[in-house]
């Protein structure tokens, strides 16, 4: 996905400074290692055993519930709303959203403002 995101990036022009062309980069960057931290911690305490009974990241059941557990759980998400917003952000996918849309409804939403103030006017 970084790499990705990396070729993808790479040919735009540099318009703005450094986080304005790689910012979506990182984003994605810093995703991915908040959302693989969760699994990763999985695979070391409990099918590795390493610092197994004081590091455990829930007592019972399957949902975390230790400071470790929750914070890695919180990583998870806000990882995955990273990745949502740098992925947009490389795609360009929001501005070809609001493109569509506009073709979509027409010159209809840009008028139709104006006109319900001018009817609130008189």
């Amino acid at each position: 996905m970084v790499q990705f995101c990396y070729h993808k990036v790479a040919p735009r022009p540099k318009a703005g400074g450094h986080w304005q062309k790689w910012g979506p980069v990182w984003l994605v960057l810093l995703a991915t290692v908040l959302t693989m931290a969760q699994p990763l911690a999985v695979l070391f305490i409990y099918v590795g055993e390493v610092g197994y009974p004081e590091h455990k990241m829930w007592t019972s059941g399957w949902f975390p519930n230790t400071p470790l557990g929750i914070t890695l759980y919180l990583f998870k998400w806000l990882g995955m709303v990273l990745l949502i917003v740098g992925v947009f952000q490389v795609t360009q996918l929001h501005v070809k959203i609001r493109k569509r849309w506009r073709q979509i409804r027409g010159e209809r939403d840009a008028v139709a403002p104006a006109a319900a103030e001018e009817e609130c006017t008189s």
